[in-house]
């Protein structure tokens, strides 16, 4: 068993794979159907970055998906775009929303 380890240790590094559980290649369950709120750095109403789903935002460059209405240092409330459905939301550091759609995927035969 010993000599599998220190196989692993000593070879993988030499033919340079490297892999993490937290890229979406090996971690499957990944799931893109929501909005994420990473971090808050707030100075005023103006003067603001978020991170959301790891993209920063600001005042200026906000994605086409996402209508910011308000930022504080603890919160933001946004309008989130979802299948052509508007959805007002607001989040915390680290929430997460994930719309409940039903489309023809998830709906029980009957």
């Amino acid at each position: 068993m010993k000599f599998i380890l220190i196989l692993v240790c000593v070879c993988l590094p030499v033919f340079g794979k490297t892999f993490s559980l937290m890229h979406p290649t090996y971690n499957k369950s990944a799931d893109t159907s929501g909005l994420t709120l990473n971090g808050i750095v707030f100075a005023s109403d103006k003067e603001w970055v978020i991170w959301i789903n790891h993209q920063r935002v600001t005042p200026n460059k906000t994605p086409a998906w996402l209508k910011i209405s308000k930022v504080t240092d603890t919160t933001v409330e946004c309008e989130y775009l979802y299948h052509k459905l508007w959805y007002q939301v607001t989040l915390e550091p680290y929430d997460t929303f994930t719309p409940n759609v039903k489309t023809e995927e998830n709906i029980p035969p009957e």
